[in-house]
């Protein structure tokens, strides 16, 4: 019996460590990521936004694991809701889908960026 739980137990392990970014973490490299700037492919206005006041952020798909030379990344697309500041002034609302992203930095910390439209 231990010949077998052993070796699934490390199976399991395995699966866990290289599945990715959790959803948990996802959603706040997103949102630290919609702070700094809010991308023109979500925002629809030519300059982008910042500061994003965000009402609703989804998940909807999380895709396997890409390497772009010697970086991995995570592609996600999300469905966000909210405010943001305009370039020019003014808070305005932005809703849609778009995707990002998401990587490990040197740290160990989970990171998000646009994949485009930044």
């Amino acid at each position: 019996m231990k010949k077998i739980i052993l070796p699934m137990l490390l199976i399991i392990i395995f699966l866990v460590a290289c599945g990715g970014p959790p959803k948990s973490e996802i959603k706040r490299a997103v949102r630290q990521s919609l702070k700094e700037r809010v991308p023109v492919a979500l925002a629809h206005y030519l300059t982008g936004g910042s500061d994003a006041h965000i009402e609703v952020l989804k998940i909807i798909q999380v895709g396997s694991k890409q390497n772009s030379g010697s970086n991995e990344y995570w592609p996600v697309k999300i469905y966000a809701k909210g405010t943001c500041i305009k370039m020019f002034g003014g808070r305005r609302s932005f809703e849609g889908e778009t995707e990002y992203y998401v990587m490990e930095d040197p740290y160990g910390k989970w990171v998000a960026r646009p994949s485009k439209g930044y």
